[in-house]
């Protein structure tokens, strides 16, 4: 006979991704999340098997809730431009550290030095396919004369630009640097 769950999965969920953003995968034990979640230890291994499993659980909720839902839509309107890429890249600059832990939590894993970053490289390739195809639609939006070579250079710099940004993000710069770097993006991209 299996028990009746007194906790709402979505909630500890939530709860265990934040954990992890703020401290990464080894950064927190299954101690730590279990008392985070508001559960025992025994729950989190009968809810998700074992802490990698609870990890890529945990990265896929940021991704669908967080991510997809909140910072990826000004990327999501059509017909994108420019104005569009400022209002998504001007989310890094206006979100305090206190709403949320340093840095994305998909970009921190991708460079965290961990075994768990493979379990999680289905999450990745999403997140990366999605943002580089929003991207390139802005830069080709924005340089309609532009051949597929150059769109692709350009979306290669921009995407690798706005992973800098979250790692001075993650680092804890914020105010006028990050405007700066935003600024100096946009123009980069404009030209």
């Amino acid at each position: 006979m299996t028990r009746k769950k007194l906790y709402d999965e979505n909630e500890v969920l939530e709860k265990a991704m934040y954990s992890f953003w703020e401290h990464g995968f080894r950064g927190v034990t299954t101690r730590d999340l279990a008392s985070s979640m508001g559960i025992n230890q025994f729950s989190v291994y009968a809810s998700f098997e074992n802490k990698e499993k609870l990890f890529v659980k945990s990265l896929e909720y940021y991704y669908e809730n967080l991510f997809i839902q909140r910072t990826l839509r000004p990327l999501s309107d059509s017909p994108l431009n420019l104005e569009n890429l400022k209002q998504f890249l001007q989310q890094f600059v206006d979100t305090s550290e206190t709403d949320y832990p340093l840095g994305c939590f998909i970009c921190n894993t991708m460079i965290e030095d961990s075994s768990v970053r493979d379990q999680a490289d289905e999450v990745i390739q999403r997140y990366t396919n999605i943002v580089k195809e929003a991207f390139q639609t802005v830069i080709r939006s924005s340089h309609p004369e532009a051949d597929d070579a150059l769109i692709q250079k350009k979306t290669g710099f921009l995407f690798g630009s706005f992973l800098g940004l979250t790692m001075l993000k993650r680092m804890g710069a914020n105010g006028n640097p990050i405007q700066n770097y935003v600024n100096e993006l946009l123009a980069a991209i404009s030209n």
